[in-house]
């Protein structure tokens, strides 16, 4: 079906796909599979709960939720705000 959609339709699907639901599901149940992110975080289209940083498009929390990666001089920093963790290899 997807090969026969023309691409403003196939935009529209991708665009609906991604939208937030409008009948946010209970975050302790939901099982986060459908996730949207950016530079700013990662939030679960079904709940609306932030996973990550501040949130898909930074809308649903002043404090970040750390993702930490490991640096050159073997440090931990979070990849949204940057912030340095105390834990060191």
């Amino acid at each position: 079906m997807i090969s026969k959609m023309m691409p403003s339709e196939l935009r529209q699907a991708l665009n609906k796909a991604l939208e937030p639901s409008t009948d946010l599901q209970d975050p302790k149940k939901c099982k986060h599979k459908r996730k949207a992110g950016d530079n700013f975080g990662v939030s679960c289209l079904d709940c609306g709960s932030v996973l990550e940083g501040y949130g898909y498009i930074a809308k649903r929390s002043k404090t970040c939720i750390h993702k930490y990666v490991l640096t050159e001089n073997i440090s931990k920093i979070c990849i949204y705000c940057e912030d340095l963790s105390s834990n060191t290899l």
